[in-house]
């Protein structure tokens, strides 16, 4: 059984030592990183913080005003600009977020629990621990308006719960297990089971209308406009009038790659990464480019910088992932990789520096404050400030 470690260590290890070897060999490295510039060009590490938690996978913070709430901690929130933690239980966090917001209620619908959170007192007013359905896309904490929450109860049933007595209003019963976090839009509540999108009225939970698809549903909604968007396995993706449950388009010409369907929307076009990055036309779902880069084999975690999309390059040999970046209105790849794996990049000469941040797979935030970014990744939490100057033409 030793012998069998050792010859599993020997076998790693020299895995690992060749793999570095390619990339210091230079014409490795100028097909893998050098063809294209840093994306240093694109973004400069700004600050990074390290949380006594891991980030779950499918859990993203929070922004509002500046401010982001993680989403793994109730204790502190961050000042965007500066990375300066602001402990939520002090009086002058406390008038700070009087100052920011007009809503005081900081709601966490997490795998394990529901809570809530008063901003203004720094209490938990509110504590429901469960065991709920595992939903699809990133969950984030949410500042909420309404004294009325609709949360997943258990894994089949959603609760319209009353947080001032704490009152349960109604509950809603499916046959399968509940697979995206209720959305309220309007007078309505909008999810999905396994194989159903339902919309409930807000005020009684009785079904308004109901879809059901052949696949099973393997994303979250997304909402833009008058549409909702999801993706089935096997039929693609759906977008879906909000009011009669009508398919508007339905495009299923993609590779099947189970929890990285993100859609981004801006102006008429929706983009997101299926193997490929795609960019489809909002109004009809029809393609107007979709990336064709021969060396990688997949590519996810996308996000929207100025004329740029970014995403992550996971290699076609699968060890080594790198942040790059292609041209939002063609899907041509322009950056690729950091210099360094320390803040700030240094000793870019040499390639073994190439790794570093790239292994950590950030998912980057969908809305940038001030010119940064936010990426979460295991512990981490990583600011980035984008360059304002660059534009496509650079």
């Amino acid at each position: 059984m030793v012998y069998g470690k050792k010859l599993i260590y020997t076998f790693v290890t020299l895995l690992l030592h060749t793999r570095l070897l390619c990339l210091a060999l230079p014409g490795f490295a100028q097909s893998q990183t050098y063809h294209f510039t840093s994306i240093d060009t694109l973004l400069k590490p700004h600050w990074e913080i390290t949380l006594e938690a891991w980030n779950v996978y499918d859990g993203k913070p929070f922004i509002r005003n500046g401010i982001l709430f993680p989403y793994s901690s109730e204790d502190f929130a961050i000042d965007i600009n500066t990375g300066r933690k602001l402990s939520i239980r002090e009086k002058k966090t406390q008038e700070l977020f009087r100052d920011l917001f007009s809503d005081s209620l900081l709601l966490r619908d997490n795998y394990d629990r529901v809570s809530i959170t008063n901003l203004y007192t720094g209490t938990v007013t509110y504590s429901m621990p469960r065991k709920g359905p595992a939903y699809y896309g990133y969950v984030s904490p949410n500042i909420i308006s309404d004294d009325v929450i609709f949360v997943a109860k258990d894994r089949n049933t959603i609760s319209a719960i009353k947080l001032i007595d704490e009152g349960v209003i109604w509950e809603f019963t499916c046959q399968e297990k509940i697979c995206t976090k209720p959305k309220v839009i309007e007078n309505k509540v909008v999810f999905c089971d396994k194989n159903s999108l339902y919309i409930l009225d807000k005020n009684s939970g009785q079904i308004i209308n109901q879809k059901k698809f052949e696949g099973r549903i393997v994303s979250d909604i997304q909402i833009n406009e008058e549409l909702l968007y999801i993706w089935v396995k096997g039929e693609g993706l759906y977008a879906i009038n909000q009011e009669t449950l009508a398919t508007a388009w339905n495009f299923h010409n993609v590779e099947y790659q189970f929890g990285n369907y993100r859609l981004l929307f801006e102006g008429d076009t929706v983009f997101f990464a299926s193997w490929n990055l795609f960019a489809l036309d909002k109004a009809s779902g029809e393609p107007i480019w979709k990336s064709s880069y021969g060396d990688i084999s997949l590519v996810h975690n996308i996000a929207l910088v100025k004329d740029y999309i970014l995403f992550y390059d996971s290699g076609s040999d699968g060890e080594v992932s790198f942040i790059a970046a292609a041209e939002k209105n063609t899907g041509e790849r322009k950056f690729y990789g950091f210099t360094s794996k320390s803040f700030p990049p240094d000793n870019a000469d040499d390639p073994r520096n190439l790794a570093g941040i790239e292994y950590e797979e950030i998912a980057f935030l969908d809305n940038v404050h001030e010119g940064i970014i936010i990426g979460v990744s295991r512990d981490k939490i990583y600011a980035f400030k984008i360059n304002e100057q660059l534009t496509h033409e650079n």
